[in-house]
């Protein structure tokens, strides 16, 4: 189920979406201790409310938040799911506290997996919005060396 998800999660199509929610919730049906699948999950209910395609935008946005939190209970030592939650917790409410939140659950995720080219990559987002600069500049020239060939949004976050 998780495999096929990402396969429809890949199209970045509402229709790939909705299909990956489906299958990401078989796989929690199947085991509902699949840290994976929830942090798979809670990405989808991201994309559905960043993407204007929810039905309902604050109730996609709190189903993000509860599965990512609960993918990181699940399997604490899975740097994907604190990615996740990093990821949503950074696009919460523009709050300090999330954002300082979001970079601990990032940097522990790079503890966890020191060669996370993605999560290096996101921390020097939030880093350099915490007008940390210089750990900005590391963390994105640290996945650059990981990936060196990124995509787009970490030129992005290098600009």
């Amino acid at each position: 189920m998780l495999l096929q998800g990402r396969y429809s999660e890949a199209s970045l199509t509402q229709s790939g979406i909705v299909e990956a929610i489906g299958l990401y919730k078989r796989a929690i049906d199947i085991d509902p201790s699949y840290g994976d699948a929830y942090a798979r999950l809670a990405n989808m209910y991201d994309f559905m409310s960043r993407y204007g395609w929810s039905v309902s935008v604050e109730g996609d946005r709190a189903l993000a938040l509860e599965m990512a939190e609960r993918a990181t209970r699940l399997d604490p030592d899975n740097p994907f799911a604190h990615w996740s939650l990093a990821r949503i917790l950074s696009r919460l409410d523009g709050s300090s506290e999330s954002a300082a939140r979001a970079i601990t659950h990032l940097e522990h995720a790079t503890a966890l997996e020191p060669e996370y080219a993605d999560a290096y990559a996101f921390l020097a987002l939030l880093k350099i919005g915490d007008g940390q600069y210089d750990t900005s500049r590391n963390s994105i020239e640290k996945a650059f060396d990981l990936n060196p060939q990124p995509p787009s949004w970490y030129i992005r976050n290098r600009g």
